[in-house]
């Protein structure tokens, strides 16, 4: 016969798993991977550390996740062709209205920003640092460089 004092005690080799949700997902999860979607769709894809941490946020499986996570994306591009449009107008209307200043600031952006299988009418300039670089080390006395180390005197 077991004691009651074994039956209180924890299995060490027992984990509890993870509870995940079944079934569709719901409007607020779907909104939360757009947005995610929608924020990288402009820089970079989704990555694979920020799809494991919407399956930890939305205690759903990693199959599910992506499944929604491809459905933003074409979302996305479906709806990118109104933006167009609606950026083609401004820029039509601000040119019409004799705001040639607006009229050139939207048309250059379009021109940087905007490609087609990955070709661009302007390529994005490389941004890099202006300015006068200084660097500052410190040495420290009685002690000798390590190797490798850069040692310039002033």
């Amino acid at each position: 016969m077991t004691s009651s004092r074994t039956l209180l005690n924890k299995d060490p080799n027992y984990k509890k798993k993870p509870f995940k949700k079944t079934g569709a997902p719901s409007k607020m999860d779907k909104a939360l991977v757009a947005q995610v979607v929608s924020v990288e769709a402009q820089t970079m894809p989704v990555s694979t550390e920020q799809i494991t941490a919407l399956t930890k946020v939305l205690s759903r499986s990693r199959a599910s996740i992506k499944k929604m996570v491809e459905e933003a994306r074409e979302e996305f591009v479906e709806s990118a062709g109104e933006y167009v449009q609606i950026h083609k107008e401004a820029t039509i209307k601000a040119l019409a209205d004799g705001d040639n200043e607006t009229a050139a600031k939207a048309a250059q952006w379009a021109m940087t920003n905007m490609s087609f299988d990955g070709a661009r009418i302007v390529d994005k300039p490389t941004v890099e640092p202006t300015g006068t670089k200084i660097m500052i080390g410190v040495r420290l006395g009685g002690m000798n460089p390590t190797v490798g180390a850069k040692v310039e005197d002033v």
